[in-house]
């Protein structure tokens, strides 16, 4: 039996990020650059949605139900976690952040 598929949220500001991070990385590296490295972020995202375990840190000391994911755990070169919460058949990506950010710094406030 495989895995059956999440469905994939991206809230306002992940989304905001991912433009972020693909404008910053078009005005350092150049916009090939940018769209490959956004690519490789989606596919990040979509592996996610597999349903297929992963190694996600558990980061219930910031907000009960929260993880992260770095995107070089799937031999990815890259620099973002991906922070997210699961409920269900529903995974909401609170942000995508730089692994040098402080998460709950950059996080809206819980209600958790």
């Amino acid at each position: 039996m495989s895995p059956r598929k999440i469905k994939i949220v991206l809230s306002q500001l992940a989304e905001n990020d991912l433009a972020d991070i693909a404008a910053w990385t078009a005005e350092n590296y150049g916009q090939k650059q940018a769209e490959i490295y956004v690519d490789a972020l989606l596919d990040t995202i979509d592996e996610l949605s597999s349903g297929e375990p992963i190694r996600s840190k558990a980061r219930d000391e910031i907000a009960i139900g929260l993880r992260t994911f770095h995107m070089s755990k799937r031999g990815r070169r890259g620099r973002h976690l991906l922070v997210y919460k699961a409920a269900d058949d529903i995974l909401t990506i609170v942000r995508i952040l730089h692994d040098s950010m402080e998460v709950p710094r950059h996080l809206p406030d819980h209600d958790d």
